[in-house]
């Protein structure tokens, strides 16, 4: 197994709930603050034309998230057959593995999906991998 991971860290993650690309989360269309929603975890949102240019993502500690983390970056689990086994078989070694990659990660629960690691808000966020596989020795 390899973890990896970092505390204490605080990045400034800020991004526009309503993007052109459609990626609206849904925590913005039913959770974000309005005068009967005083409770609410996200700030107001606000409709944006170019005359009046106001914007959800002004600057100011919301957007000031704790990025720590702990991910499983890579691990791998095998089961080789005894010898006494493979003797009644046609192979010399037999071994069934499994091995996750990015599988795991632990962080905050921040109010929009962002990868700790992710440059940006709108970056890709690491690729899951999950192999299951046998080596075979004749």
């Amino acid at each position: 197994m390899f973890w990896e991971g970092v505390e204490g860290t605080k990045n400034y993650i800020a991004r526009d709930p309503f993007r052109q690309d459609g990626g609206t989360d849904k925590a913005w269309l039913t959770e974000a603050w309005t005068p009967d929603n005083r409770n609410s975890r996200l700030p107001a949102v606000y409709y944006e034309t170019a005359e009046t240019r106001r914007s959800t993502v002004y600057n100011n500690s919301f957007w000031l998230w704790d990025t720590s983390y702990l991910r499983l970056r890579n691990v791998t689990m095998g089961y080789s057959l005894p010898a006494d086994v493979l003797d009644k078989t046609p192979f010399n070694k037999l071994r069934f593995y499994f091995a996750a990659e990015n599988y795991l990660t632990f962080q905050k629960d921040y109010p929009i999906d962002v990868d700790p690691e992710a440059n940006g808000v709108d970056a890709y966020p690491f690729r899951k991998t999950l192999t299951l596989g046998v080596n075979m020795t004749f």
